[in-house]
């Protein structure tokens, strides 16, 4: 991608990823399927027990710690580094995958809040590496997409994140792809948009803190000018009444 930009100036970079490499996706897909005799696909919430769920995210947590947090960390910093020191990096969390109240299931209930509570466990870890880049001087941001997400997860009504979907077979060698699509359990159009409104938030926010250093630091070198008529000092500070940012 940076290489297209070419000599042109990045201004943002927006990016989301992690969840993959935890093991996340494989932990999910296996809470949601099992797989017949005649490969076909069926939901079967009750394929991994409790334990067993909760061993398979322990094992994710162990390598964490001792690995992926650290890659994370290095591919923010390449990032940086193709982007330029002036781009600012938007690294946006995940949303709670699932609903939770569904049909009366608590077996279902209770499997997917274990998935919700990891999912925020592991945005909270994000955050905790954007803060250690940031100090390190990175122009970096956590972005929070949860509470747009709230009551929209997979298989609620208003659905923001797809459910689990087999993959569209069209000719022979589509047979050859795996048989879960992989738009599953990732956001649809309803939460690409809440994704967007998100990031644009952040953007804004960011504009307006460079907007408002701009002015102070102008403001402090007039102040600082002692070359400054009376009367370019009074219009400055004329000029200076005028201008107002949005609240």
């Amino acid at each position: 991608v940076f290489k297209q930009i070419g000599n042109r100036q990045v201004d943002y970079v927006t990016l989301t990823f992690g969840g993959n490499d935890v093991g996340f996706e494989g932990i999910v897909k296996k809470l949601m399927i099992n797989y017949g005799s005649n490969g076909l696909l069926y939901r079967l919430p009750d394929y991994l027990d409790i334990n067993g769920l909760s061993k398979r995210l322990n094992d994710t947590w162990d390598r964490f710690g001792k690995e992926t947090k650290y890659h994370l960390r290095d591919a923010y910093v390449d990032v940086r580094m193709a982007a330029g020191a002036e781009a600012e990096i938007i690294v946006a969390g995940y949303p709670k995958l699932f609903e939770e109240n569904l049909y009366g299931d608590e077996l279902w209930k209770e499997k997917a809040g274990i998935v919700n509570a990891n999912v925020s466990r592991f945005n909270r870890a994000l955050r905790e590496i954007v803060a250690s880049c940031q100090r390190s001087g990175m122009k970096i941001h956590f972005v929070s997409v949860e509470e747009a997400f709230e009551g929209h997860g997979a298989y609620a009504q208003e659905s923001y994140i797809n459910g689990l979907m087999a993959t569209q077979f069209e000719d022979l060698d589509d047979w050859k792809r795996p048989p879960i699509s992989s738009y599953s359990i990732h956001p649809n159009e309803e939460g690409a948009q809440a994704y967007a409104a998100c990031v644009q938030e952040c953007i804004d926010k960011i504009e307006e803190e460079k907007a408002q250093r701009g002015q102070e630091n102008e403001e402090k070198d007039f102040a600082d000018n002692p070359l400054a008529t009376e009367e370019e000092m009074a219009a400055n500070a004329l000029h200076y009444k005028a201008f107002s940012l949005k609240p």
